[in-house]
């Protein structure tokens, strides 16, 4: 018994010390791991949800024939997400449903913000993508797939608008007109280049309500911010660039170094953006 007693012992303090160093050399191997995953299970989700909303506008669409009229877009397709019936105010006015909102909106706080919006097209006016003119003042009637002739899975409806991004405003006076969009693109870039925007005053940074009233354009890349009176390019929280519903309801990640080109192409009904 003695005996045994005696090859009995503990951990020294320095064996105790190597394996707590062990154990925290794995964590932190292991933690961005963790994290990484995570991020991709988001960005998945967020994808899902444009997924469902596609679902949503297709069904709206074989019962009425054409797209949602975009500033009401969410209020027609709440029965389509069966959260109303038709003709009714939709109850997520007060309480919307998760796939509205990306997984990574920490800014859409309330039920009744929505992280996703409809596209404008890529031209200053008039509106070459889902949204259309009536006439030159802003009234809109809606698109019928018909009118799409460079192919559904080439022409963008809605993506991502992170809040979280400040608005700027440029520091010189621009002003341009339709047809001078490659002039306000390479003034876009050269006032980035050079400093010449400034934050915009009292633009508080909050989620967009179910009521549609703003569209994003192909004017500027994904994930470069909005400029106040010039450009309004969709942004997510997701690194690398946006997530992007087409009119066939297939979802992209597209790049936010894509071709500027192509970008301008996906915003456009025609693809034609000379």
């Amino acid at each position: 018994m003695d005996m045994l007693r005696k090859n009995c012992r503990g951990l020294t303090l320095v064996e105790l010390l190597v394996v707590t160093c062990t154990l925290i050399v794995l964590i932190s191997l292991a933690l961005p791991a963790v994290q990484a995953t995570r991020t991709a299970a988001r960005k998945l989700q967020c994808q899902s949800n444009l997924h469902q909303i596609g679902v949503a506008v297709a069904n709206f669409y074989s019962r009425e024939n054409h797209l949602p009229w975009d500033y009401y877009l969410w209020w027609d397709i709440a029965p389509e997400m069966e959260v109303s019936n038709r003709g009714e105010r939709p109850e997520w006015f007060d309480a919307g449903p998760p796939m509205i909102r990306c997984p990574d909106d920490v800014l859409a706080t309330r039920p009744e913000f929505t992280s996703y919006i409809p596209d404008f097209g890529s031209s200053i006016w008039p509106p070459n993508g889902v949204v259309i003119s009536e006439n030159p003042g802003w009234h809109f009637n809606c698109r019928k797939l018909s009118d799409v002739t460079d192919g559904l899975s080439n022409t963008a409806y809605i993506s991502e608008m992170n809040r979280s991004k400040d608005v700027l405003k440029s520091t010189q006076r621009a002003n341009f007109q339709g047809g001078e969009e490659l002039a306000l693109y390479n003034y876009l870039e050269n006032a980035n280049k050079n400093g010449l925007f400034e934050l915009k005053k009292g633009t508080p940074k909050t989620a967009m309500r179910l009521r549609n009233d703003v569209f994003f354009d192909h004017l500027w890349d994904p994930n470069e911010s909005i400029v106040f009176g010039l450009t309004t390019p969709p942004s997510s929280y997701h690194a690398g660039g946006v997530n992007l519903l087409m009119l066939d309801g297939s979802v992209r990640f597209v790049e936010e170094h894509i071709d500027h080109n192509t970008w301008r192409e996906l915003g456009s009904i025609s693809g034609d953006i000379e």
